[in-house]
């Protein structure tokens, strides 16, 4: 019986002691930061971006669906109406850029290499047609024009042909 007394006491003192101390837990709140998906964004520019600078790769999208009756002066910026002209300055553009007269640049237009202004009015109607792209596809998917002619820079960087010139920190550069 004197051992069942001492077992008892000491697990009544251990249990009174074990209450006798305190712990608290502080919990701070939690701050819930915006996650920024930009990929799901790229996908739908480099979409739009392939359906003018490359029209056979947008079998599966409606012509139609882009179509855009934008009038600024007396040039028609529908989507129709800009393939047409990129595809009748497509060869001369190539051919300025496999000559190194010009380059693309890291804005997403077209840029002089050297002092030769060759073609000039070419290269100026196309970078009007980019940026008037850009612009577009900018509102569409809520976007800055930056944004998406920084995009186009990268997919020209991407398909430029070896020898073509590109602009890299401010700099002209062969493509390897």
């Amino acid at each position: 019986m004197n051992r069942s007394l001492i077992v008892m006491a000491s697990a009544f003192a251990a249990a009174a002691l074990t209450g006798c101390f305190s712990h608290t837990v502080d919990v701070k709140p939690v701050e819930v930061k915006p996650v920024h998906i930009t990929l799901d964004v790229n996908l739908k520019v480099d979409k739009e971006l392939d359906t003018y600078f490359d029209p056979a790769k947008s079998s599966g999208i409606d012509p139609e669906k882009n179509v855009s009756p934008r009038k600024q002066g007396e040039v028609d910026y529908s989507r129709d109406a800009m393939i047409r002209r990129y595809k009748a300055r497509k060869e001369t553009i190539a051919d300025l850029k496999t000559r190194g007269i010009i380059g693309e640049n890291s804005n997403g237009m077209l840029a002089f290499v050297t002092t030769k202004k060759e073609q000039e009015s070419v290269v100026r109607e196309e970078n009007r047609d980019r940026r008037q792209l850009y612009k577009m596809i900018a509102e569409k998917n809520n976007q800055t024009r930056e944004v998406v002619a920084a995009r186009a820079a990268i997919r020209f960087a991407e398909r430029a042909k070896t020898g073509e010139y590109l602009m890299q920190n401010g700099e002209w550069r062969k493509k390897q």
